[in-house]
């Protein structure tokens, strides 16, 4: 299946924003300036982006497929699906997983790995999905976390596609208010995740984004969708204009402070979620720049998953080679600017996530899909089988 070029440009976006919140402090010189950006951190709603990518594009894959007549046909896609998600994910984590832990372990006298003990508990949660809630816990004082905030994404979205099929039981209409429910519930709250309350636990479970994704990717199967294509066409040369603005509106947003927060950057998102859903070039049209943008996007999976933990194999490689100097230990944040260090930490992120992309990402999903066609053959729709529950 032909990927979404547009939707590529999101995820790029979306990795981007996360890579800023998490190592943008490397190119800052000095940690007042850092700690002055971050008074209301601007960058986060990167993850949310990805949610509502993921919203989209999984949901888009089950919408569009054959819609199953038998609870086998339904019990046959919903494994299928499962599995492909398995190989999609799983063991590109669990390899990370387990470098990190071992790094940790004999690798870490910069202490930029963290505590040994709290990173096996880290990662105990990342291989069961439940990351979101251990570190939850954490913030509220029951256990203790290591320096590594990615896993609670992966977990919440694997907890969101765990449920998922089961879902596609119920009648659409069905479907639909609880959609509206689930959305309806979150986003009242102001939800940040050191407010010790009932928005501060909704941090980590929420699925707003996520939803008003999968909405998208419904609403892609009526009546109304070509309206709203032609409607998007009309804006012409302001399209990109909008469309900056709508990613802008991602880092403004968050750095108010403002209550609603998290509400508005997943309808931000949304609304960039549907313009590159039509894969019509409505978002910054067919300019040259936005090349390196499609690769960034197709790898960000990857880089996700490598960057904290090769920032800080970089860091303690530095350490070593200077000799053990001062100002290279954790919390990596406070140590000063070193930009040739800095450079080499994006190089490093830039070549292993290409390694990881090609070497273990790719054949792995391909392999998962081999795996699931054979053992859960399912129905055609128009002569597309992998359409259904393809993972892109």
């Amino acid at each position: 299946m032909r990927k979404n070029r547009e939707i590529e440009l999101l995820r790029a976006i979306a990795i981007l924003l996360t890579l800023t919140q998490h190592l943008g402090y490397l190119f800052v010189p000095s940690k007042e300036l850092w700690q002055a950006i971050n008074r209301n951190p601007p960058f986060w709603g990167g993850v949310d982006l990805f949610f509502c990518v993921s919203g989209f594009v999984i949901c888009k894959s089950l919408v569009r497929g054959a819609a199953p007549h038998t609870f086998e046909q339904h019990r046959a896609r919903a494994f299928s699906f499962w599995l492909r998600r398995f190989f999609r994910i799983v063991p590109s984590t669990w390899l990370w997983v387990a470098l990190s832990l071992i790094a940790a372990r004999y690798f870490n006298e910069t202490g930029g790995f963290g505590d040994y003990s709290a990173d096996v508990g880290d990662s105990i949660a990342a291989l069961f999905n439940v990351a979101n809630i251990h570190i939850l816990r954490c913030i509220f004082g029951y256990t203790t976390c290591g320096p590594n905030p990615i896993y609670w994404s992966l977990s919440l979205e694997e907890q969101f596609y765990l449920l998922l099929p089961f879902a596609l039981l119920l009648r659409p209409r069905t479907v639909a208010v609880i959609t509206v429910v689930l959305i309806g519930i979150q986003m009242p709250f102001r939800r940040m995740p050191w407010d010790h309350d009932f928005g501060g636990i909704l941090w980590f479970f929420r699925c707003d984004a996520l939803l008003l994704g999968a909405a998208v990717a419904y609403a892609s199967t009526t009546k109304y969708y070509e309206s709203i294509r032609k409607w998007a066409q009309s804006f012409g040369w302001a399209r990109p204009v909008i469309s900056a603005v709508l990613v802008a509106l991602l880092m403004l947003i968050p750095a108010t402070g403002a209550y609603l927060t998290s509400a508005g950057i997943a309808v931000v998102s949304c609304a960039l979620v549907l313009l590159a859903s039509f894969d019509a070039n409505l978002l910054f049209g067919k300019m040259w720049i936005t090349k390196p943008f499609v690769w960034v996007g197709t790898r960000s999976f990857s880089i996700y998953l490598i960057h904290v933990p090769t920032w800080w194999f970089v860091n303690e490689t530095a350490y070593r080679l200077a000799g053990r100097a001062a100002g290279y230990s954790a919390p990596l944040s406070q140590n000063p600017m070193r930009l040739g260090v800095s450079c080499a930490a994006v190089l490093a992120i830039i070549c292993i996530a290409e390694l990881n992309y090609r070497l273990v990402e790719v054949p792995i999903r391909e392999k998962g899909k081999r795996i699931a066609d054979n053992m859960y053959p399912l129905p055609r729709n128009g002569g597309s089988q992998r359409a259904i529950a393809a993972d892109h």
